[in-house]
């Protein structure tokens, strides 16, 4: 009996640590949210490119850490239309007039093309922005796209979002962590100490009773983030009542859209510590200014607000465009990447960036003002 409950228990595990898996986009900029408030970034794993997903691990122990996904759209706006850059191939630029769009739970559309893959909060907020950007008249766009990029890097508001969501989720973190110990704990103590007679319909009655709270606390929490989300809410609330190992990871679910809407940066001047904000800054800039879309597109002016942003935590934007540190023998590096070689290229080997920034002479670039530490 006792090597069956072994079994058994190995199966509830494995089944768990496949639970807290959560699958984003590739382009998807991810961050663990602690109990302080403040987060730190999660890089992504397993690359799965027939279904363009990324595997991202959330932390499996207690206290469990809800992980904060950032899906920015893969696509640009203008006064004139919309563009976006398919797997393959060049941009492909649609004038608003004659763009069609359409959604999906978790994907977005253009014309039948998919141009974001992303929860079901972010999908609706994308597709309402499009929406309303199209009603106005080629005048007005302009202003209305600059606001709503203007809105989408205060991290002013992000701040205000992750203070909400801790005094609110405080229940259902409880409940979640109260939901680990039991299973994983509690139980297979009893199992062994008491025996399966005794212990297994209390187990079963205290298992039911915290997978029903924590679904009524999920729900409630959900419909407050997320409150158009009802498919991603529905079905999550069945698979919880149904599986309490799922039942611990309520707390992801509400978290993966709390920032639908927000520019990465601004999540990331929220949650992360200086230096880590600094290099994902870095990224986020470089990967704006050297884009292959063409610059009739917000690009500009999303490099602008993106700027004035990290300039407010105390960033010269300037550091961030160049290596810190030279290597030895280097003649050049990508702008886009910051990798460094030996010898000029055609492209960058590392991110395919076309054309190469030369480094300049030992004693000059020597003489460049120091890269300031935080």
């Amino acid at each position: 009996m006792m090597s069956e409950l072994g079994t058994l228990f190995a199966v509830v595990v494995l089944v768990y640590l496949v639970q807290c898996i959560v699958w984003v986009g590739p382009g998807s900029s991810v961050f663990t949210l602690s109990g302080a408030g403040d987060g730190t970034r999660k890089k992504q794993g397993f690359i799965w490119n027939a279904f363009e997903l990324a595997g991202v691990a959330a932390n499996p122990l207690p206290p469990l850490r809800p992980l904060v996904i950032s899906d920015w759209p893969d696509f640009r706006i203008s006064p004139e239309g919309c563009c976006h850059i398919p797997r393959e191939g060049p941009p492909v630029a649609v004038p608003w007039e004659k763009l069609t769009v359409t959604t999906t739970e978790s994907r977005l559309l253009f014309n039948g093309s998919p141009v974001l893959k992303a929860g079901e909060a972010q999908i609706h907020e994308c597709a309402d922005m499009l929406a309303q950007i199209r009603k106005l008249k080629r005048g007005k766009r302009q202003a209305a796209i600059e606001n709503r990029l203007r809105r989408s890097l205060r991290e002013s508001t992000v701040r205000r979002k992750l203070l909400v969501f801790r005094r609110r989720s405080q229940w259902l973190r409880v409940l979640a962590n109260l939901q680990f110990f039991l299973l994983f704990v509690a139980a297979p103590l009893g199992f062994r100490l008491l025996g399966l007679k005794r212990i297994l319909w209390p187990l079963i009655a205290a298992v039911a009773l915290l997978s029903i709270s924590i679904t009524a606390e999920f729900w409630a929490l959900h419909k407050a983030v997320s409150a158009k989300a009802d498919g991603t809410r529905l079905k999550s609330a069945l698979t919880m009542l149904l599986s309490p190992v799922a039942a611990m990871r309520a707390c992801d679910i509400v978290s993966r859209d709390l920032f639908a809407g927000y520019h990465p940066l601004a999540v990331a001047a929220a949650l992360l510590p200086r230096e880590e904000f600094r290099v994902f800054a870095g990224e986020q800039l470089r990967a704006c200014r050297f884009s292959e879309y063409p610059a009739a597109y917000d690009g500009q002016t999303l490099e602008r607000l993106m700027e004035q942003l990290v300039r407010r935590q105390g960033i010269v934007t300037e550091e961030l465009m160049r290596p810190r540190n030279r290597e030895d023998n280097c003649v050049a590096y990508c702008p886009r990447c910051l990798a460094q070689y030996r010898k000029q290229r055609s492209e960058c080997a590392d991110c395919g960036h076309p054309g190469l920034a030369p480094f300049p002479p030992a004693e000059n670039f020597a003489s460049l003002p120091p890269i300031a530490e935080s």
